[in-house]
């Protein structure tokens, strides 16, 4: 049966003044990859992995986050490190993540990217944004990156779909250090 390894985390914080709301939002990024997956072959071979936005919002809605994928702790499925961990103690690490010092490699972007069916897209359109479609696997997908001077709008957009997008829909990260 194979779990996701967490390798490393990186946190960007948003202070209210680049978005004119009251609380600081978070961009939460891991570098992660499954245990049965690898890179080359024979004794070359390294398990894949790769940088993705996993949790975004405030502080509540990272921990909401955090709590729901403390499920796959406790279950096998998520292991950081490697190793095996409670819920409360990944719940822990992010609370301690979220209290530290933001990682100042690399950078986010606020792009969406969302199904071209999804109720967002209104909003992506209401915006005014450049909106763009492709076609990825077997579904239509429509993306738009909000310029830094909109990241209030960008977040309000998160506030509106958090509970029914992943964070990965609404930002992705360059630049990280592979481990």
């Amino acid at each position: 049966m194979s779990y996701v390894i967490e390798y490393q985390y990186a946190m960007y914080r948003i202070p209210p003044t680049d978005t004119g709301l009251e609380e600081d939002r978070y961009v939460i990024a891991v570098e992660a990859g499954s245990n049965n997956c690898f890179d080359g072959s024979g004794g070359n071979a390294r398990r894949s992995r790769e940088w993705g936005v996993c949790m975004l919002g405030t502080e509540t809605q990272v921990i909401r986050r955090a709590v729901h994928a403390a499920g796959g702790c406790e279950g096998g499925m998520l292991k950081p490190m490697g190793r095996d961990c409670t819920p409360e103690a990944y719940i822990r690490r992010i609370r301690r993540l979220l209290a530290g010092e933001p990682k100042c490699e690399g950078f986010w972007i606020p792009e969406v990217r969302v199904a071209s069916d999804h109720p967002a897209v209104a909003d992506l359109r209401a915006a005014a944004l450049d909106v763009q479609e492709e076609k990825v696997w077997d579904r239509l997908e429509t993306r738009a990156t909000f310029p830094w001077d909109r990241l209030g709008e960008f977040f309000r957009l998160v506030d509106r779909h958090h509970g029914d997008l992943p964070a990965w829909s609404f930002a992705r990260v360059h630049g990280l250090p592979p481990s």
